[in-house]
């Protein structure tokens, strides 16, 4: 009697589907007519796919979970993986992990902790779990021997299919942060919250993207303005450049509050009145100058031997701050220090992708990590800085 496999994966990670589909393919061949395996996507149309999914974790013999940073938390995934909790117990569920490690599983997804758990990208234990359900379908030596030397001769399924899935999606980020709420800490992520952003690093910053409006919404909360100009202030070495879509736009931004975010224009309401109003106190210019008089006031109040001179300030973070305007929107990136010293070449990709404004998928990624990643985002964004855009500020004399 043929034993059955159960092959569950997720399609929040559109990586899994064609691993999983080599995964498959490879079992059948290796295990010829010894094995059915279960694959939710063989399912017919007219079929009750959910009545079909708990007959086969139900009367599964073996259990197969692919698993990625993306998928780990997966409320189906870990519904799946509780419905064979009973292969636990006979040692038959098996963990694939693509993009991490077992520590991170046991962070991400505390329930799968403890169990058999295999890393995709290493063939020799891919080939041991073979042989594992090889033994447990109670094999012969010989059988065994023949399972675990044909699983090496056509793991090239498996090899073709990674290799495949990884150059499709190979701008992925290789961190998953989970959906969290914008500016929250995030764990490895440098400290991307601001104000304190401009505090933390201490060389080159190149901010793009469409939310960086809440920078410049002095108006109703000066905080990051203040710490940003105060950062550039304090140290003559450091530059910041700053490359925001027009998302104050009026129609452009009835498109993007009705469709994506779904509330008020809060974060962008006074952005007119901040960049063109030459007669607010808002306006961009006048407030860096007043915020730069306000700062050597204090300054001089403590009786440094160094006297500071509220123009001379001023003058220098116009040569250390750029600000441009483009007629695009775009995702929102920081790439900080573009080097391999602590704190550089470090970057936070959150694409605008959730139901709300509120709360949206992060990615947190390095160029150590990923140099590929990095430089792609990196070389598009920054040519786009230095080709695109109209500039903001300085303000021409």
């Amino acid at each position: 009697m043929k034993k059955k496999i159960f092959i569950s994966w997720s399609t929040a990670d559109n990586r899994i589907k064609p691993i999983a589909e080599g995964y498959k393919k490879w079992l059948n061949i290796v295990f010829d007519d010894k094995i059915k395996t279960f694959f939710s996507e063989e399912i017919e149309p007219a079929q009750n796919g959910i009545k079909h999914i708990h007959t086969g974790l139900k009367t599964a013999n073996v259990g197969l979970v692919f698993v990625t940073q993306r998928t780990a938390s997966n409320p189906w995934v870990l519904y799946e993986f509780g419905c064979m909790h009973k292969l636990l117990e006979k040692e038959a569920l098996y963990l694939i992990l693509l993009d991490l490690d077992f520590n991170q599983l046991a962070e991400i997804a505390p329930p799968m902790a403890g169990t058999q758990a295999t890393l995709l990208n290493k063939k020799e234990d891919n080939i041991k779990l073979l042989v594992s359900i090889a033994k447990k379908m109670g094999l012969s030596d010989s059988e065994i021997l023949d399972i675990e030397e044909k699983a090496s001769k056509k793991y090239h399924y498996i090899e073709v299919c990674v290799d495949k899935a990884q150059e499709n999606f190979a701008n992925l980020p290789d961190k998953y942060a989970g959906e969290v709420p914008y500016n929250n800490s995030i764990k490895d992520s440098d400290n991307f919250q601001m104000p304190q952003i401009f505090d933390v690093y201490t060389n080159n910053i190149l901010l793009v993207g469409m939310s960086l409006g809440t920078i410049f919404n002095i108006k109703s909360n000066s905080g990051s303005m203040d710490s940003l100009v105060k950062s550039l202030v304090f140290d003559n070495k450091k530059t910041v450049k700053i490359l925001i879509s027009n998302l104050w736009d009026e129609k452009l931004f009835y498109t993007f509050n009705k469709m994506i975010f779904g509330f008020g224009n809060e974060a962008y309401a006074y952005l007119n009145e901040v960049f063109f109003d030459t007669s607010s106190p808002y306006y961009l210019d006048t407030y860096i100058q007043n915020l730069c008089i306000r700062i050597a006031e204090e300054k001089n109040k403590e009786k440094h031997e160094k006297k500071y001179d509220a123009h001379k300030l001023y003058e220098a973070v116009k040569k250390q701050l750029l600000i441009k305007r483009i007629d695009l929107l775009v995702d929102t990136f920081w790439f900080i220090d573009n080097g391999e010293e602590p704190n550089r070449g470090s970057m936070l990709l959150a694409p605008l992708t959730a139901s709300s404004g509120a709360e949206r998928p992060v990615f947190y990624a390095t160029k150590k990590k990923n140099e590929r990643l990095y430089d792609s985002y990196f070389g598009v964004c920054k040519s786009g800085f230095d080709a695109m855009g109209s500039v903001l500020w300085p303000v021409k004399d």
